[in-house]
């Protein structure tokens, strides 16, 4: 068992959306801190430092992208954070909150309790099997076993799957800024 429990801020201000992520994530022994509008998720992250963020994207006061990137450019900026929503929904937001406001993941609402548990799983590091760690003296011999490798954090794709001509400028464009020129040769020759 963790010494410490892991810190994870909800800024949501709809009952049934913290209901979605609260319960699976404290039943799991996360520590939850709750805040319901940006203005105030953003205090609570500056003063608390949490582990890992869920941000709705819609907020009273401030909207979840522009606290997402305050909170990605503060001192804390390597918190993951997960932007979470139901308004916004597609492809498009997705690559923006991904790559303009710098969001770590972004889930669609409703969101089952198993993916909300593996992306967490996967944006915070498993640092407490080092607490878990056999003794350096040991009584007895024990065989210790490797842990399962964890698959690495892939680099962010865009999905570049064009269905007409702006779509597929944009997605060209997006491809130069992201990768490189060459990328984005190299992707036009594999489409």
């Amino acid at each position: 068992m963790p010494q410490t429990k892991r810190k994870i801020l909800i800024i949501d201000y709809e009952p049934r959306g913290i209901k979605q992520m609260y319960d699976p994530l404290k039943s799991a022994g996360y520590e939850i801190l709750l805040a319901k509008d940006g203005v105030t998720g953003f205090e609570v992250f500056l003063k608390e430092k949490p582990d890992l963020v869920l941000i709705e994207a819609m907020l009273p006061k401030r909207h979840g992208f522009e606290v997402c990137l305050d909170m990605k450019r503060s001192e804390h900026g390597d918190t993951p954070v997960v932007i979470v929503t139901s308004v916004y929904k597609g492809r498009r937001y997705r690559t923006q909150a991904i790559h303009q406001y710098k969001c770590n993941e972004y889930l669609e609402k409703p969101l089952a309790p198993e993916k909300l548990l593996d992306t967490v799983d996967r944006m915070l590091p498993d640092d407490e099997s080092a607490d878990q760690a056999a003794p350096a003296v040991a009584t007895t011999p024990t065989v210790a076993t490797a842990p399962e490798p964890r698959p690495a954090d892939p680099k962010p794709v865009v999905d570049v799957s064009p269905h007409d001509e702006a779509e597929e400028e944009i997605s060209d464009r997006l491809n130069e800024i992201l990768f490189g020129s060459e990328d984005s040769d190299d992707s036009k020759r594999s489409a």
